[in-house]
């Protein structure tokens, strides 16, 4: 997927040619399997071709590969710098904080989460409530 789309972008990047490079991206939509794989051809595909509406559809693909809180975060954070839908980010957010393992890095995932939050999506309220989970985490350790 990756060769494709790498390949895609330097055909619009050196040659200028668009429709050459929609081909391409198609085939490395067809090829790619896990999550970032589509989240970073959806990011590459707004770029370059300007198209909102398959990158949206490509970025929806992502989501259903997602399976880790740090998989939806890094999606939230493309749907929002990308797309501007914040909607749609406060759920991949939610589905990151879901899906926290509190066994593994739980306090630095939370505190991470709510770092995040609160710069892409202004919520101070829900980042504090995550870093209170990040402390009690802590102190529990």
């Amino acid at each position: 997927c990756s060769d494709y789309s790498d390949l895609a972008d330097s055909i619009v990047e050196n040659l200028g040619e668009k429709e050459w490079a929609k081909k391409v991206y198609e085939k490395a939509e067809k090829k790619a399997k896990g999550c970032s794989e589509f989240y970073v051809l959806a990011g590459s595909i707004h770029e370059n071709l300007r198209d909102k509406e398959w990158a949206k559809k490509v970025y929806e693909k992502s989501e259903k590969k997602a399976k880790d809180s740090s998989e939806f975060e890094s999606l939230a954070y493309r749907i929002i710098s990308i797309l501007g839908d914040k909607d749609w980010a406060k759920k991949l957010y939610k589905k990151a904080e879901d899906k926290v393992d509190d066994r593994v890095y739980g306090s630095e995932s939370y505190a991470g989460l709510a770092e995040s939050i609160r710069d892409n999506l202004g919520d101070k309220k829900w980042a504090e409530l995550l870093e209170q989970k990040a402390k009690e985490l802590e102190d529990d350790d």
